[in-house]
């Protein structure tokens, strides 16, 4: 993501140090290659922080912290706490402000935050809270489901949220339905279904712009018109009014979190 100014990027970056071992730290790089320095680095071991969003003053940075426990390699015995952390970076000072959440975004306007929401380490649906993290509760007011969501975006305007989401469930008589097992003859994420959805920021409708075989990071344009991703090594540019597809070039990545530069 840029900072304010659209001239400094802010990222993740997964290294291992000797000291704090392996984990993964925010760093800030200018568009020109220089000035590249840390933001928030993890403390110990199997720490990661993803997903930074800044405020609109460019003083606060919200970031998933993500800490883990035992063998990362057997996810069904490694345990993990996922919340979602303020930090001033003026002061420096860290603020956990909600937990069982994890990739926030912050609205342009600064005061709503839009995350992914865990029970009991599963995904429980898209939530938002203010910008402190009070009033948490879920964005869609639809009868949608997901098995699995990534990536929460708010457009430009903050009138709109972008989201990858895997396992669409539509409960329209009280129950759960089935999710189809695969996504046009390939195999998709957990072997299911992957798409991606635009909401009005108050949740109150749902609609499907790209079917895909595999989940994605999706990116607003500057003016809010197009959605770019990064699937499987190709890299598209659909329209947010209608999906049509405006670009669609292989490149050498088979993932990425694509940044508009203007």
């Amino acid at each position: 993501m840029f900072d304010q100014t659209r001239k400094v990027l802010v990222f993740a970056l997964v290294q291992s140090t000797e000291k704090e071992g392996l984990g993964s730290d925010i760093y800030s790089v200018n568009l020109d290659g220089t000035d590249l320095r840390p933001l928030v680095t993890h403390e110990r071991p199997n720490v990661f922080y993803a997903s930074p969003s800044l405020d609109p003053a460019g003083d606060h940075l919200y970031v998933h912290r993500r800490s883990a426990e035992g063998d990362l390699r057997q996810p069904t015995v490694a345990r993990t706490e996922d919340s979602i952390e303020r930090i001033d970076l003026r002061t420096r000072e860290r603020r956990t402000i909600l937990t069982d959440a994890a990739e926030p975004t912050l609205s342009p306007d600064g005061k709503t935050l839009l995350f992914v929401h865990l029970s009991r380490g599963d995904q429980d649906g898209l939530w938002t809270s203010a910008a402190d993290g009070s009033s948490a509760g879920p964005l869609l007011k639809t009868r949608d489901s997901f098995v699995f969501q990534q990536a929460p975006r708010f457009s430009p305007s903050g009138r709109q949220v972008v989201v990858s989401a895997a396992g669409h469930l539509v409960n329209r008589a009280g129950r759960r339905l089935d999710a189809p097992a695969t996504a046009g003859g390939r195999s998709a994420h957990l072997g299911i279904q992957s798409e991606v959805f635009v909401a009005p920021a108050e949740g109150t409708a749902l609609r499907s712009l790209a079917t895909l075989s595999d989940d994605v990071v999706p990116t607003w344009s500057p003016d809010g018109t197009r959605i770019a991703f990064i699937v499987l090594g190709t890299f598209v540019v659909v329209s947010q009014a209608d999906g049509a597809v405006q670009l669609s070039q292989r490149m050498p990545l088979l993932y990425g979190d694509p940044v508009w530069l203007r």
